[in-house]
C-alpha cells in the first residue's frame, strides 16, 4: 500500500521526488493551506483506494477458487502442494513487484501480481496447508500447542513488519524489502522441498 501511495504522490506531485524521506509531517500539514496541494492529496487517496479495491477483487476471486479446488483434493494430492503453490505464487508476485519498482512499470502490474498470487492460492491455501500439515504430523496431545505456535507465527509476521517497515522504506526504498520478501519465499519453497 505504501508503494502505491508513493507512486501516486509522485504522479500528482505531492511528494518531493528527489528525497521522499526528507518530507516531514509539517510539510504534509502545510499542504492544507494550498488548495491545489490539498486537491492533489485527495486525488492520491482516491486513486489508491480505487486500486486497492480492484486488487482485492481480482486477487480474491481466483484465490477462493484455488482454495476450494486444491483444498477439496488435498487428501488425494497431499499436503506439500498446499505449501508449494502459494510460495510459487508469491515468488512470481514479488518478482513482478520488484520489476515494477525497478522499471517503473504501470499500475496494471499491481493487478497482474495480485491475480497471479490469487491463482496460486495466496495466504488462504498456505494457511490451509500449514494447518493440514500440523494436523497430520501431531498427536491429539501435541496439536493444541502446535496450532498455538502456528497462530503466533502468523501474528508475528503481520506485526513485526508494521513496526519497522516505515523506517526501512525511508532509508532503503522499495527494492530491498521486495528483494527480502522474494528471498524469503524462495527459501520457504526450498525448505518445503526438503521436508
Amino acid at each position: 500500500n505504501d508503494l502505491m501511495i508513493h507512486r501516486y504522490r509522485v504522479q500528482y506531485q505531492v511528494l518531493n521526488v528527489s528525497s521522499p524521506s526528507s518530507e516531514t509531517a509539517c510539510d504534509a500539514d502545510s499542504s492544507g493551506n494550498n488548495s491545489a496541494m490539498a486537491d492533489a492529496s485527495v486525488q492520491v487517496q482516491k486513486s489508491v483506494s480505487q486500486l486497492n479495491i480492484l486488487m482485492a477483487g481480482v486477487g480474491a476471486v481466483p484465490a477462493v477458487l484455488t482454495y476450494v479446488i486444491v483444498g477439496a483434493n488435498s487428501d488425494r494430492i497431499g499436503r506439500k502442494p498446499l505449501l508449494i503453490l502459494p510460495c510459487i505464487g508469491r515468488i512470481i508476485r514479488f518478482t513482478i513487484l520488484l520489476l515494477l519498482v525497478e522499471l517503473g512499470l504501470s499500475d496494471a502490474w499491481f493487478i497482474v501480481a495480485n491475480v497471479v498470487d490469487g491463482l496460486f492460492g495466496s495466504n488462504s491455501v498456505l494457511l490451509l496447508g500449514a494447518i493440514a500439515y500440523i494436523t497430520d504430523c501431531t498427536t491429539d496431545a501435541q496439536r493444541s500447542r502446535a496450532m498455538l505456535l502456528e497462530e503466533a507465527a502468523v501474528a508475528l509476521t503481520r506485526i513485526f513488519p508494521l513496526l519497522g517497515l516505515g523506517f526501512w522504506l525511508q532509508h532503503h526504498g522499495y527494492t530491498l524489502p521486495m528483494s527480502v520478501l522474494l528471498g524469503l519465499n524462495v527459501a520457504a519453497l526450498v525448505s518445503i522441498f526438503l521436508i
